[in-house]
C-alpha cells in the first residue's frame, strides 16, 4: 500500500491510489507524522471534493498521470528559483514572471551551446537519466536481483506465517495494535493542525495577487 499505489500512478494508473488513499492516510497519522498527515487530509479532503463536485478533475490526472510525476514540477520549481531574486520574498507576481521567463532562458542557453561548444549540447557526453523510480526499478528486475527479491519475499512470508501460528517472540517483538483506532484518536489534532496551516496561508502575502 506504501509503494505500489505510487508506482501504478508513474505507470500512469491512479485507481490505486484514489482506492487507498483513505487508508494510506491513516497509517500516515498513525505513524506519528504530522506535516505529511497534514498534507495527506487535505489531499484527501480534495479527492472527495473533485469526486462529488468535479469529476472531470480527477479524469483529467488519470488521464495525465504521468505529466503529474512532482519531478516535473520540482524540475520548474528549481527553475524558478534560479530566476527569482535571493533576497526578495516571493509573491504571485515574482512566480508568472519567473515562470514567463523560463522558455526563454532554456532557448538561450542551447543558443550559448549551440556557439559555445560547437552544437554539442551541455551534459551530452553523459547518458540521458531516468527518473530514479524507474532506474531502480530496472535494476531490481534484473538477474543478480533474484536471489536478495527470494530471500526477502521468504523472510517476510515467514514472519506472517510465524505470527499466525503464535510466536512468543515475535509477539514480544511486535506487540499488537491497532493503528486505524489510533489514528482516530490522533484526527482531530490533525484537521486542527490543518485548519491552522490553512489559515497561515491566507494570511500570507505571497498568495497575494498583487
Amino acid at each position: 500500500m506504501a509503494v505500489v499505489p505510487f508506482e501504478r500512478w508513474m505507470d500512469g494508473d491512479v485507481q490505486s491510489f484514489c482506492s487507498n488513499i483513505g487508508l494510506m492516510t491513516l497509517q500516515i497519522i498513525a505513524a506519528g507524522m504530522p506535516t505529511i498527515s497534514r498534507f495527506m487530509v487535505l489531499q484527501t479532503q480534495r479527492m472527495l471534493y473533485w469526486a462529488k463536485h468535479r469529476p472531470d478533475v480527477i479524469r483529467t490526472l488519470a488521464l495525465n498521470a504521468k505529466r503529474c510525476d512532482d519531478r516535473h514540477v520540482e524540475n520548474l520549481n528549481a527553475c524558478q528559483g534560479r530566476l527569482a531574486p535571493q533576497r526578495h520574498r516571493p509573491t504571485m507576481e515574482t512566480y508568472k514572471h519567473t515562470s514567463c521567463l523560463i522558455k526563454g532562458s532554456h532557448a538561450l542557453s542551447k543558443m550559448l551551446d549551440a556557439a559555445a561548444l560547437s552544437g554539442r549540447q551541455r551534459g551530452s557526453s553523459r547518458a540521458s537519466q531516468n527518473a530514479e523510480h524507474v532506474r531502480l526499478r530496472g535494476i531490481y528486475a534484473t538477474a543478480t536481483w533474484v536471489p536478495s527479491l527470494d530471500q526477502t519475499e521468504e523472510w517476510i512470508f515467514n514472519l506472517f506465517e510465524a505470527g499466525a501460528r503464535g510466536d512468543a517472540a515475535l509477539d514480544a517483538n511486535f506487540p499488537g495494535s491497532d493503528r486505524i483506532e489510533a489514528a482516530k484518536a490522533k484526527l482531530a489534532r490533525v484537521v486542527k493542525l490543518l485548519e491552522n496551516w490553512l489559515e497561515n496561508q491566507r494570511l500570507t502575502p505571497v498568495y497575494v495577487d498583487e
